[in-house]
């Protein structure tokens, strides 16, 4: 789900503003930063770049589902349509630790969710993140949205250090949220260089091993 209204999806270091670049409209560093080679995403040709034209709540560029990746998460029978190169690297192995740590993701039904069409905030009119490719949503079935305390006081010390001391801020839960709790969500929460900087220092980590081993080429 989302952040209600927009007002708690953090704005940091967000693309710089459209500008002309042979005569098509560009995003900027945070869409070209997803070409093959620095993040390990697909190419986009100047003339595809053009075509977006809107960032979601946290400022990464809303993406058509072509320019998406599917990250299979290794030993859980799921996948997760993301964003390519690092913020879909963080989020697919934010999403094994969780299944290892908190809760098995593969049980019962399938209620994990990413990448979504474009469509605002749910009760807002923000663009919301999953169309960008940058949130997913674990286990939505015992985590509805709104409610509250539905994690053991362990599970949420666990996820709370997790975030601060290995996603460093790249990465914020939902269900910090004060107006509207989303315990099930978790999205990216920066731009591009520090959510690089993260991935990055995760990458040869046995989880993110793992990770680049279930998706070869997605993020080397």
């Amino acid at each position: 789900m989302d952040a209600p209204g927009g007002h708690q999806e953090r704005h940091i270091e967000t693309p710089r503003p459209q500008r002309q670049r042979g005569g098509v409209s560009c995003l900027g560093s945070a869409l070209w930063e997803m070409r093959v080679g620095a993040t390990g995403g697909p190419s986009l040709c100047p003339q595809e770049v053009a075509a977006v034209t809107h960032v979601s709540a946290n400022g990464w560029p809303v993406l058509e589902q072509p320019y998406t990746v599917l990250w299979q998460v290794p030993q859980a029978t799921r996948h997760f349509r993301l964003a390519p190169g690092a913020p879909g690297f963080l989020l697919s192995h934010l999403a094994l630790w969780f299944h290892e740590t908190i809760e098995p993701l593969d049980v019962g039904t399938w209620d994990d969710w990413a990448w979504s069409p474009p469509r605002p905030i749910r009760g807002g009119t923000t663009v919301s993140n999953h169309c960008s490719g940058t949130a997913v949503d674990l286990n939505s079935q015992l985590h509805p949205l709104g409610s509250r305390n539905t994690f053991r006081a362990e599970s949420v010390r666990l996820i709370h250090r997790r975030l601060a001391h290995v996603y460093r801020g790249a990465i914020v839960w939902g269900g910090d949220w004060a107006t509207r709790a989303d315990e099930m969500h978790f999205e990216i929460a920066a731009g591009r260089s520090s959510v690089m900087a993260a991935a990055n220092r995760l990458r040869l980590s046995p989880r993110g091993r793992r990770i680049r081993r279930a998706n070869p080429g997605r993020y080397p």
